[in-house]
């Protein structure tokens, strides 16, 4: 993630000067609001996500959980108590700390981080000079750092690709690092990774919560979401459910 909400609909300017080009501490929800016969809410989509894992997905009836969107940026959605936290200035999930922890080093996602080790390990591959040592990860990409992708990455440790099973292996380590940081903070019982990494989630999940001992006397439960790409927009429903109970409660008194 690099971009907050503030409080009133404004986006916080990011420190990616081309994520979100040109809306950077623009009022979404006024602009949009002059389109449209109704209020408009705008919200982070970690927020989001987390408010729909409560809702629908892994996290029912938990309190206390920590959703990780981890696709291409990771950012979460932080719920204590029961309610979401958003942080003086909207700003609450933003984890540009874990740049200087060691081991993360950046916010890049699970997704990202697999597409980005793959495309290396497919250049090496193709400046050897005979095709030993080639891999499943190789020819997936027809030899072409561009064509990698995490579900390429995916798909050839499925089939016990060497390259990618690394790749996986350091994801993971670095995966367990990050939950430890978000862990070791917020103390949550559930942490939930969504976002776009359902193809990696099933390979790298034993090995996130085998590493937590290393970083935690009292690990939580880790979990992937099950909405996959559906979870902000169900989380974009709740949110507008809820905002619209409490507006008929003020009503009515």
């Amino acid at each position: 993630m690099a971009a907050a909400v503030r409080p009133g609909g404004r986006i916080y300017p990011s420190a990616d000067p081309q994520y979100l080009p040109g809306l950077a501490d623009v009022t979404i929800s006024s602009a949009i609001g002059r389109g449209v016969g109704g209020p408009v809410l705008l919200d982070n989509d970690a927020n989001l996500a987390v408010l729909a894992e409560r809702w629908q997905g892994v996290a029912q009836d938990v309190d206390n959980v920590v959703l990780v969107l981890a696709g291409e940026r990771l950012g979460a959605g932080i719920v204590m108590d029961g309610r979401l936290v958003r942080g003086a200035g909207g700003a609450a999930g933003e984890l540009a700390l874990l740049e200087i922890v060691e081991g993360v080093g950046d916010t890049h996602g699970i997704g990202a981080v697999a597409r980005m080790s793959g495309q290396n390990a497919v250049r090496r591959q193709r400046s050897a000079r005979s095709r030993a040592g080639r891999s499943a990860l190789y020819d997936l990409a027809a030899g072409d750092p561009g064509n990698v992708t995490g579900e390429i990455v995916a798909a050839a440790a499925r089939q016990g690709d060497p390259a990618a099973l690394d790749i996986l292996r350091a994801v993971a380590a670095r995966t367990a690092r990050m939950v430890g940081v978000l862990s070791g903070l917020l103390d949550p019982e559930l942490v939930v990774i969504g976002g776009g990494v359902s193809d990696v989630m099933d390979l790298i999940h034993d090995h996130v919560v085998q590493e937590l001992p290393r970083w935690l006397k009292r690990p939580p439960r880790v979990e992937a979401s099950r909405l996959g790409d559906a979870g902000v927009v169900t989380g974009a429903v709740r949110r507008a459910l809820d905002q619209a109970h409490q507006e008929i409660r003020a009503t009515l008194g």
